[in-house]
Formats: structure tokens, C-alpha cells, sequence
């Protein structure tokens, strides 16, 4: 997603992105991965007021616009237009119809994980601010667990389904009967010049299958159950056969450590994130044994670990049990 937003302005100079995520922890990654090429006078992250600062990653505050009490806003209306790239979070993607952004402004709205975003989450922006040119693209994937939901009445009602996996499931979205294309339908007035169908034909779907972090074992599953068989296995094998042989796997040759875990759900207040300390402290001690086992080196990083912990997670909510299950 972040290389098609820099392909997009780099091929479109007066191209405009409204760049969206359900998180602010994804919307904040976005920001920092397009900082690479974009300053504060082309790119802008929206912060909602209530926010506070001391939350906020330090090299982003210069993409933020903060008054003189503190607080987190948007800047003049002249200096809105100018930006060439808005990032916010789904739900605070209202903030640019509200202070008077027209419909249309935006030549592209980027939603990233709408497979996770729920429906009414991913209908923000789009219902909001684009109009009949605004390309939509929606970046996420429907394989794996959708939106949680923890109420049982909504869940009922279909929200427990994002808007990507409704749109996967229907005909015009089939992969393997239409092999991702769009037919676009096209309206012309009485007097304007006939243009060629066959130019409207587009590639509507870019499915992404080269994997680059997991070791064959734990990719198999997933590969044959919900892909079809097409991932392909990119990662270095220095690093995901880094712990063949280690003493906590069960079988030497297989990476994979299946560990139940009898813990509760918590959450501090005032904050909507859940949390299980049972889980966290039981995934510590697999890391320190690890990074203490003398026969293998280990880097700082978690990604470098070529095994799962796979825990089990009561706050996984999704009805289907084989996408739950992995």
C-alpha cells in the first residue's frame, strides 16, 4: 500500500490521498513509512484533540498540527487543500468534510487493514468525502480474522463482517472465475465521444503471495486452506530454521510450540484495548529461555524467532472455527 501512494503522486502530480487505518498504531506506521519521502508540507496526520501528546511517537509530531493549549487540530482550510497526503484513523476520517473539504477533493482513498476495519469503520471516508471519480482501494486481507466484535447483538446484525470480505464474497470479486477483473460500466450523455469497453477493463484485485517472515510448517496450513495453495515461501531460511533442534520444541524438526494458556481478559481504564497477562508472562519466558539457550544466537528482534507460540486466545470471536483456530 505504501509503495502504490508513492507511485500514485510520483505518476500524478496533482494526485490528493486520504489514507486511512482503524488504528492510530497503524495509521502512525503509514506516516512513518511515507516519511521517507514526504515532508510536513506534503503530508498531514490527523490527531483527534482528546489526544495526548506524550502518546505520540516524537518523529511524527512534525506531521501533527498542535495549538498553543496543546491540543491536537487542523490547520487553516488553504494550507488543508495543499497536502497532498491526510492520514487518520477511519473513524476520524469525518474531519475532512467536516471543516468544509469538498466531495471529490481526494483523488484516492487508501483504507489499509479493511479486513480488520469494520463496516461502518470503512464507510467513514468513502460516504463522507469521495465522489463518483474517487478511486476507493481497500488493503487488508479477508482470509484472515475479521473486525472483533464483542457485542452479541451486533455480531448478529453482520458486523463481525468487513466491508472487504463482503465485497470478496460476491461474484464480480471472484478471483478464479473472473481472475480479478472489473467490468466498469460506463454512461455516456447523448453527443460525447464513444470510447473503447476494452479500455475499461482493469485489474481490480492485486493479491500479494510472497512470504518473507514464516517457516514452511507454519505456513502450510493457511496456504492450503485458504489460499489456494498460492503462497510461496521467501523467507531466509537462516532465519526461520534458526531453532531446528531447540529443547522447548516437542518435535526438534517442526518450529512450532502449542501452549494453552488459562488467563482473563483485562483492560485499564479508560482505555479500549484488552490485554492477558497470563499470555504475555508465558510468551516472556519462551523469550528469555531462548535468548539464555547458549547453542543458539538471537537477535533483538522478535521477528527473528522462527518458532510460534501459539496460545490459546478465549477473546477471539470469530464464528468461523477454522479462521479462529489459526
Amino acid at each position: 500500500m505504501i509503495e502504490a501512494i508513492k507511485q500514485i503522486l510520483r505518476k500524478y502530480p496533482n494526485a490528493r490521498v486520504l489514507a486511512c487505518a482503524p488504528s492510530n498504531s497503524a495509521a502512525d506506521i503509514l506516516v512513518s513509512r511515507l516519511g521517507s519521502t514526504l515532508g510536513p508540507d506534503e503530508m498531514f496526520r490527523f490527531y483527534a484533540p482528546s489526544r495526548s501528546k506524550a502518546h505520540i511517537p516524537i518523529e511524527l509530531l512534525r506531521y501533527a498540527h498542535v495549538r498553543d493549549d496543546g491540543s491536537f487540530s487542523v490547520p487553516p482550510m488553504a494550507r488543508m487543500k495543499r497536502f497532498r497526503v491526510i492520514v487518520t484513523t477511519c473513524v476520524s476520517a469525518s474531519v475532512v468534510a467536516g471543516i468544509g473539504l469538498p466531495r471529490g477533493h481526494y483523488s484516492h482513498v487508501f483504507i489499509d487493514e479493511a479486513g480488520q476495519a469494520t463496516e461502518p469503520e470503512a464507510f467513514v471516508s468513502i460516504k463522507t468525502i469521495a465522489d463518483n471519480a474517487t478511486n476507493i482501494v481497500l488493503s487488508g486481507d479477508p482470509k484472515q480474522l475479521g473486525p472483533i466484535i464483542r457485542s452479541t447483538v451486533a455480531r448478529v446484525l453482520g458486523l463481525e463482517k468487513s466491508y472487504l470480505e463482503r465485497l470478496m464474497e460476491r461474484e464480480v470479486y471472484d478471483i478464479e472465475r473472473h481472475h480479478g477483473t472489473t467490468w466498469v460500466m460506463c454512461h455516456l450523455r447523448s453527443g460525447e465521444r464513444v470510447i473503447d469497453m476494452s479500455t475499461l477493463l482493469s485489474s481490480s484485485i492485486v493479491k500479494l503471495v510472497q512470504n518473507f517472515r514464516s517457516h514452511d510448517a507454519i505456513l502450510k496450513f493457511p496456504n492450503e486452506r485458504f489460499y489456494g495453495g498460492d503462497l510461496q515461501k521467501c523467507a531466509d531460511p537462516g532465519v526461520t530454521n534458526a531453532y531446528i533442534g531447540s529443547q522447548f520444541l516437542p518435535s526438534r524438526d517442526f518450529p512450532i510450540v502449542f501452549h494453552s494458556v488459562a488467563g482473563r481478559d483485562e483492560r485499564e481504564a479508560y482505555s479500549p484495548s484488552f490485554f492477558n497477562i497470563d499470555e504475555a508472562i508465558q510468551v516472556k519466558a519462551y523469550v528469555q529461555a531462548l535468548r539464555a539457550e547458549r547453542k543458539f544466537r538471537t537477535g533483538g528482534s522478535l521477528y527473528t524467532f522462527s518458532f510460534i507460540v501459539s496460545l490459546t486466545i478465549g477473546r477471539l470471536t470469530s464464528s468461523d472455527p477454522q479462521r479462529r483456530a489459526t
